[in-house]
């Protein structure tokens, strides 16, 4: 599911996804874990149906 996104806004180009920001998890010796993510660029306003198009095409991959 998509993961919120920690940004800073002091004017350094810098932000960081938080997987554990809405729930706590473990890894535990011996198990992996695998996080994909794709960042989209645009210079126009995102649309709930555009986003969700993205998505769901994605997490069909």
């Amino acid at each position: 599911a998509p993961q919120r996104i920690r940004t800073w806004d002091n004017g350094k180009v810098f932000f960081n996804y938080v997987p554990v920001q809405e729930t706590g998890w473990e890894i535990r010796p011996g198990e992996t874990v695998t996080l994909r993510y794709r960042l989209v660029i645009s210079d126009g306003k995102a649309t709930a149906e555009a986003t969700e198009a993205r998505w769901s095409a994605y997490a069909e991959e």
